[in-house]
This record gives structure tokens, sequence and C-alpha cells, in this order.
């Protein structure tokens, strides 16, 4: 169920999945800001607290100083090793002499350093008696993150899951499905559906204005409107060509002679059906340029000069030709030739009436006249 999921709404889940990493990202980062924010805060409160031990033991040091007690700056500098953070304090006289309580940490980046020197007014100047250094390390921000950033890190991510999945609900429901509705519809989108309309399963508000998926809806209804007003206007078309192919075929298979339509290769381009029924070509034979071969020798000289003179000088030529059928008996045609020009090419239109019958009558009147004669 889960992969079908996936697979159905793969886009969402990784945009989900960028959402929620993106939230994780800048929970951490916040989180880690409030820490340094916090820990600024520790460090400033500490430096405050040492402030307040220098003003507290500075008298009492400094007295115990001048007086040379050491039992008594011992147990001085150990009174301020007993405040929480402070983890040890170092006493340096004027002589150099040393004297520390508690362990100086090695790594001071972690650790707030507080100096204040002790002076004591004798015969009218100020004596310098040494310098008090407290070493400190802020101990409530690691209580702090011990205890409270667990329980903030996991409430940071039970809130970004459950606006993932918020998210993720809500993507589902207003979106996606829409979305994968309007791709099933695209991809069943053929010329017999173009009838179909795509519908959205919403409540739509008389007052609501139009969102995106009702604009997307709108696009892809008016495509298909368009699309189905071309197809419809193409059959017409298609229909309005063919019947005025069937209308010109007829008219030219109703010719009585012969009709032919030439280019400059003399290739047929078109014809009727006396073109190959008289001289016993099949329909692919007719196409080719060999009509030449079918003129016979006497008429071929006068049949190329008739034909340039229509191609180069555009001239209407009548003249009689014969040519061989199938059968190599020669019969005789009166031929007329004109061109014709359309978009820059040129065409030789031809229309060949057979005159046996004219031949064999004018030739039994001349023997009529010569046996009249006799």
């Amino acid at each position: 169920m889960s992969n079908s999921v996936f697979k159905s709404y793969p886009l969402l889940f990784r945009l989900v999945c960028y959402v929620l990493g993106f939230s994780l990202f800048v929970a951490l980062c916040l989180s880690a800001l409030l820490l340094w924010l916090a820990h600024r805060e520790d460090v400033k409160e500490l430096q405050q607290d040492l402030h307040k031990l220098q003003v507290s033991h500075k008298i009492p040091l400094t007295k115990n100083v001048w007086n040379m007690d050491a039992e008594g700056i011992e147990i001085q500098l150990k009174s301020l090793l007993q405040f929480p953070d402070v983890v040890a304090v170092v006493f340096v006289d004027s002589d150099g002499a040393v004297v520390q309580v508690g362990t100086v940490p090695e790594d001071l980046s972690e650790s707030v350093v507080h100096s204040f020197p002790l002076s004591k007014h004798f015969e009218n100047e100020m004596r310098p008696l040494g310098k008090v250094t407290l070493y400190a390390i802020p101990g409530a921000l690691k209580k702090r993150i011990g205890q409270e950033l667990p329980i903030s890190l996991v409430a940071e991510v039970i809130a970004v899951l459950i606006t993932g999945g918020f998210i993720l609900l809500i993507f589902l429901f207003k979106f996606n499905r829409h979305i994968n509705r309007i791709a099933e519809f695209a991809e069943n989108l053929e010329i017999t559906t173009l009838d179909n309309t795509l519908k959205l399963d919403r409540k739509h508000k008389n007052n609501r204005e139009p969102d995106e998926l009702d604009r997307i809806v709108y696009s892809l209804n008016e495509m298909r409107k368009r699309l189905s007003e071309g197809v419809r206007a193409q059959q017409q078309t298609e229909q309005r060509l063919q019947r005025e192919i069937v209308f010109s075929d007829a008219i030219i298979n109703s010719l009585p002679g012969i009709f032919v339509v030439y280019d400059e290769q003399l290739r047929a381009v078109l014809f009727n059906d006396l073109y190959t029924q008289k001289l016993g070509w099949v329909t692919d034979d007719a196409r080719e340029p060999t009509f030449m071969d079918r003129v016979v020798p006497e008429s071929h000289k006068v049949f190329v000069q008739a034909l340039q003179g229509i191609l180069k000088n555009k001239l209407q030529v009548t003249l009689e030709i014969e040519v061989y059928s199938e059968e190599k008996k020669p019969i005789p045609y009166l031929f007329n030739g004109n061109l014709l020009q359309l978009e820059g090419t040129k065409y030789i239109l031809g229309l060949g009436t057979d005159i046996t019958d004219q031949k064999m009558m004018e030739d039994a009147l001349r023997q009529a006249q010569k046996m009249e004669a006799i």
C-alpha cells in the first residue's frame, strides 16, 4: 500500500521531505542560536558575580596580605573557591610568590577569567600588594544543555513531523489528487474523446475567485474545445476535398479522349482512365516519362518541338501524332497541348482524341472521289 502511494505521489513526497529537512535544519540552527545566546547571558551573569566577589573579598584579602597572614590569605582564597562556578583562585604577591587553590583549567577558551589587584594606601602613596585571579566555568549552561536540550530537540522534531504530516495531507486532498486527475485526463485525450469535459471533484462557492487548479482545468477544456473544432474543421475540409477529387475525377474520366498532365520531366502527374486503357499501361508505369517511346518516329521530332514551344514560349499547340498501342499498332491522335503554371511549376495539359475513325472516313472519301473521277 505504501509503495503504491509513493509511486502515485513521488513529487509530493519529495517536496514534503525537502520541507521536513529544511524545517529540521532551521530548528537545529535556532536551538544552537538560543544556546549561544544563553551562554553569553550566563557568561555575563558570571562576570557580574565575580565582580561582586571582588567587592566583597578585596578588603579582607588586602588586610591579610598587608599583615602577612598566610593562613588568613588561604582561608580567603578557599572561601572564593566555594562559589559554585569558580574552579581555581591564584594569588601572586608583589614579590612573585604564588598561592593557588583549585585547578586552573587547561582550556581557557571555555572559562571566565577575572583579575583584580590588591593595593594599600600607605604614607601618601598606593603600594601594590599583588593580584588575585579567579577562574570560573559556567556550569549552569552545561546543566541546561544536559537537561533541556534533548527535550527541546525531541519537541522540535515532533513539531516538524506533525507539520510535515499536515502539509502532506493538505497536498493529498487539496492538490495532488486533482493533479493526478488532470494528468489522467491528458493521457487519455484522443480524437474520439475530445467531447469529454474535464471536471474536478471540488466544492465551488459562488463568490470564490478561480485558483490555480481552476485555471488549469479551464485552459485544458479550452484547448480540448479548440482541438475538437480544429479536428472537425479538418474533417470537413478532407470531406470537401474528397468530394472535389471525386468530382474532378468524374469530369476527367467523362472526357471523350485521353487526358493527361505532364510536368517538365514529362512525368504524368494526373490522367484519366482512357490514358491507361488506350495505351495499355498500368497506373504506376503511366507515371514514368516513357510516353515519348510510344510516339512513332515520324511524329517524334514534331511532337518534341511542340512540347518545347509549350514550355518555353507558352504556345497552345494542336497537332496530329501517331502513338503505338500496346500491340505496337500506330493510332492517330489529335493532340491539344496548353501550359499551366502553379506555384512556379510548369505543367503541360494534354488532351488527345483518337481520330482513327475519322481517318478511315477520310480515306474512304478519298477512295470514293478517285473512283468517281475514274
